[in-house]
């Protein structure tokens, strides 16, 4: 295993941190969020490279400078554009 976070959800379930009944629900938490962050990023890769033709084509004859286009997508547009955790608390409350 050498992703990070598989590794992680591993040794979480091996220590018993986490159970099968909450298990699933995570999963469906991750698998989401990753689902929507790519469907973004290859929406906004998609539209650089109609607004951009000539570098478009620069990349049909230069393969290989796909992986830093894809970076520079994620550079230009963030494929998060607004993110939120609750609960809210409000500002100067005591947490703990």
């Amino acid at each position: 295993m050498d992703d990070l976070l598989e590794r992680e959800i591993y040794d979480v379930g091996q220590h018993g941190e986490i159970g099968p009944s909450s298990f699933i629900p995570q999963m469906a938490v991750y698998v989401s969020a990753s689902l929507d962050a790519m469907i973004s990023i290859l929406g906004s890769a998609i539209w650089a490279a109609g607004m951009h033709s000539a570098q478009c084509k620069i990349l049909r004859k230069e393969p290989s400078l796909i992986p830093n286009s894809v970076l520079e997508v994620l550079r230009h547009e963030s494929p998060v554009q607004l993110s939120a955790r609750g609960p809210w608390v409000r500002y100067g409350s005591t947490i703990c």
